[in-house]
């Protein structure tokens, strides 16, 4: 067959780096469960194989349903202004300009900074829940595939904050960014979030 396989052999999904490993190893890639993004064979599982045992239970800590391997990362934005940015274009006429319109131009930017956060697959994304309208101030959520990330938005409300070396009462919003540790490095994902959060807290560049 055109993949390598013989007839009637089931297709396996593995990265190129679990099929050399099980390759070298003499290991059978269709007995291997997989814990990667849609149950694909990634490198713990063969190495796990190769011990002759399971992933350990601390990597399945951050797997869900989906197969997913998740890193969680949090991070407060000050947005004050992008408040008063968002009246100032409606007194200007631009009332079609939302605080959703904002942030999804936030999140553009970040992506634009950051494009290794678009991941390893093919068409994927990014994915944003916003639960701001229920109250909700900070929660957790998971990665769909074929997504390979999910930026979760909490209610802008008034807290304590650090602004020019004085403590001031200010606007912030809190979220949490979930990613497919298999497709985005942490690293990666903390360059993103850090350019998210500044576009949120120096809006004018999300409209130049």
């Amino acid at each position: 067959m055109a993949d390598g396989r013989s007839p009637g052999t089931p297709r396996v999904f593995a990265s190129p780096l679990a099929r050399r490993l099980a390759r070298d190893a003499g290991l059978d890639l269709t007995l291997l469960a997989g814990t990667g993004p849609r149950a694909r064979v990634v490198e713990r599982d063969v190495l796990a194989a190769q011990r002759g045992g399971a992933v350990p239970r601390d990597e399945h800590a951050a797997v869900t349903a989906g197969g997913v391997r998740h890193s969680y990362l949090r991070g407060t934005a000050v947005v004050d202004q992008l408040l008063s940015l968002r009246a100032e274009l409606g007194h200007a006429g631009r009332g079609d300009v939302t605080l959703d319109d904002l942030i999804r131009r936030a999140t553009a930017r970040a992506h634009e900074a950051v494009p290794a956060m678009t991941g390893v697959h093919a068409g994927a994304s990014l994915a944003v829940v916003d639960l701001s309208a229920y109250g909700v101030e900070e929660f957790v959520a998971v990665v769909e595939p074929p997504h390979v990330a999910t930026l979760a938005l909490g209610a802008i409300a008034p807290e304590a904050a650090v602004v020019d070396g004085r403590v001031v009462v200010a606007q912030r919003i809190h979220v949490t960014l979930a990613v497919d540790h298999d497709a985005i490095e942490p690293a990666v994902a903390a360059r993103w979030l850090r350019s998210f959060l500044d576009g949120l807290e120096h809006p004018l560049q999300l409209v130049l």
